[in-house]
């Protein structure tokens, strides 16, 4: 009863705590069945599958909700690792703006092999450049992370998915930030006096979104 109970919980406990202080990446299918027969009786072998490796989820965004062509747009990303290890080879991170039309991959200043479990929650703050030339409209925001190689970069299959419910775009290998941003080419209709503090809340698809003055505060769902 609950004796066995609490062992089957003990026993789960000690064996996660392992496998992250070891940082485990692989586990193979058919290691010691009487190991994981244990394993799946108490609950080790779901969260394993889940956990091996580096396994990345998307806590905040701030993103703004309009900028110009040519000018700089701040940025802010929040996320942390779930996984047992880190990431071990490099992959560049972009951040994607999409319309119906036009496709821009800015580059983030941020290395996900330093995105430990360790770490905690860290927050990836940047400023972006907009190109010049940039078409007006409205443009999707997206977080891509594709592999290194030029040969795969291509291939959403080896693209980074990460640990969010309605985030994930299989077609394209990346990860939807669930915000828009209208991009022009005439100067900002905002003015540089401080943004007032009246702030409006809406519920979309379970999230709450925050726009106060000209940003636009997502807190994205949960972890799938």
């Amino acid at each position: 009863g609950n004796t066995a109970l609490a062992s089957a919980v003990a026993q789960h406990d000690a064996t996660i705590a392992e496998l992250s202080r070891d940082h485990w990446t692989f586990c193979g299918a058919v290691y010691s069945e009487g190991v994981t027969d244990k394993w799946r009786a108490n609950g080790t072998f779901a969260e394993m599958e889940k956990r091996l490796g580096y396994r990345f989820q998307l806590v905040s965004a701030t993103l703004p909700g309009e900028a110009n062509a040519g000018s700089a747009m701040p940025v802010e990303l929040s996320r942390v690792n779930k996984g047992f290890a880190p990431m071990y080879n490099y992959r560049p991170v972009y951040l994607v703006l999409k319309s119906a039309t036009d496709t821009y991959s800015l580059t983030l200043q941020a290395d996900p092999r330093q995105w430990t479990a360790e770490a905690g929650t860290i927050v990836i703050s940047d400023t972006l450049s907009l190109p010049a030339t940039m078409v007006e409209g409205t443009y999707r925001m997206y977080l891509h992370l594709p592999d290194a190689y030029a040969s795969l970069a291509d291939d959403p299959r080896y693209a980074v998915r990460f640990a969010n419910l309605n985030t994930w775009d299989p077609a394209t290998g990346m990860n939807d930030l669930g915000a828009s941003v209208e991009v022009s080419n005439r100067p900002s209709a905002i003015s540089n006096q401080p943004v007032p503090v009246r702030a409006q809340k809406v519920i979309r698809d379970g999230q709450m979104l925050i726009i106060r003055g000209n940003k636009f505060y997502s807190i994205l769902g949960q972890e799938q």
